[in-house]
């Protein structure tokens, strides 16, 4: 027997044990609902996914929003540990002369260990800490480490957020997704610096000023810039008929392609939403991106990418979850470019032992029809959380 198919039988038996020794009981989710005493359908729909509740819990900074109170720590910091273990078997992909595929391959995937933490400092301040080890990483990365002041105008007219967070729509989130395999469609990007943030009648705005990842997710360039408070992004959501919908639009600056250009023009808009009840939910999406260094006009390069998923709560007590995604890359052509197709179907179904562990079956179908390379993943594991 290979060993990521022993490890995997060894997740799947341990996950009910593991179940039983972290939680304190089948009512309880970590940190928040041992703060306060929320049933995790307060804050989420299917964890961990939030809820419109648990959405309005986190802009208040933790405070009440109803029937549940505040996160209150005075002199200790709550403390949540998540992490997962999962085994993948794939078939490798296709070369570009269409070699047929070989036997399918093993191996241990996705492991991660994180530590969280996040409450309420005073009346008006919160904050939310972050950081983990995954594979196949060897350092500790930090996720998240911003502190968050609320009701600089009364009744969520004004709040303010500063440090490392992420940004990106409340109902869709790499983070909070539902399945092993991460979207293909940039839905999340890390934002260093500081936010503005309000609400006046049914509408919730964003406004950020962040540092730029230049020199880390850029292209290379010779005239290199070092990072700079200079990116913006906008952002507005409303709910509609209970459907929240949302716009973000992001003005980057990216290291060019060309030696003599610092840098280069990246803009992205977003547009997504909601429909559904708590039990079944359908978000379609759609990101444009642009990146224009080119001197010339008709040779930029241009990303449009389509996402649609859907979510659902296959049983009453809402333990059996099922999540189908399709998203779609088109980079159109250019002078330079060809036109390029990429796209990911991903299908996930998860049995939750307790409120703070899942054990998950992951199936997902990837396909480059630029280098007609193509490959199926089937992925299996636990998750928990204290």
């Amino acid at each position: 027997m290979s060993s990521p198919l022993r490890a995997l039988l060894v997740l799947i038996v341990l996950g009910p044990v593991l179940a039983i020794g972290i939680a304190r009981d089948g009512r309880t989710l970590p940190l928040f609902s041992r703060e306060i005493g929320a049933a995790c359908t307060e804050c989420h729909t299917t964890f961990p996914r939030l809820s419109r509740a648990g959405i309005a819990f986190e802009r208040r900074g933790y405070r009440e929003t109803g029937a549940f109170g505040s996160v209150e720590a005075p002199g200790r910091i709550p403390l949540s540990v998540v992490g997962n273990a999962s085994a993948t078997f794939s078939r490798p992909a296709r070369d570009p002369l269409g070699t047929p595929s070989e036997a399918l391959e093993g191996r241990m995937a996705r492991n991660a260990l994180e530590l969280r933490s996040a409450g309420t400092l005073g009346r008006r301040f919160s904050f939310a800490l972050g950081a983990g080890y995954t594979d196949p990483g060897e350092d500790l990365e930090v996720g998240t480490a911003a502190v968050r002041i609320v009701d600089l105008v009364p009744r969520g007219g004004l709040g303010v957020r500063a440090g490392l967070f992420d940004a990106e729509l409340p109902f869709l989130s790499q983070t909070r997704r539902t399945t092993f395999e991460p979207y293909l469609t940039p839905v999340t990007f890390d934002a260093r610096g500081l936010e503005l943030s309000g609400a006046a009648a049914s509408w919730n705005w964003t406004a950020g000023l962040v540092s730029s990842d230049r020199t880390r997710s850029g292209p290379s360039s010779r005239a290199r810039v070092r990072d700079a408070i200079e990116d913006t992004y906008w952002r507005i959501e409303r709910d509609v008929r209970g459907c929240p919908l949302a716009a973000q639009m992001l003005f980057d600056r990216q290291d060019s392609n060309l030696p003599a250009h610092t840098w280069l023009q990246h803009l992205r808009a977003e547009l997504a939403g909601t429909m559904g009840r708590s039990r079944f939910a359908v978000t379609p999406g759609y990101v444009f991106d642009r990146f224009d260094d080119r001197p010339a006009a008709g040779i930029h390069e241009r990303h449009q990418y389509f996402l649609l998923e859907t979510v659902a709560l296959l049983d009453r007590p809402g333990r059996w979850t099922a999540t189908a995604r399709y998203e779609h890359d088109y980079r159109s052509r250019n002078a330079i470019d060809p036109e390029e197709h990429r796209q990911l179907a991903t299908a996930d179904l998860a049995f939750r032992v307790l409120p703070s562990v899942k054990l998950a079956l992951d199936c997902s179908h990837s396909e480059d029809r630029l280098t007609r390379r193509r490959g199926t993943e089937l992925e299996a594991g636990v998750a928990a959380s204290y």
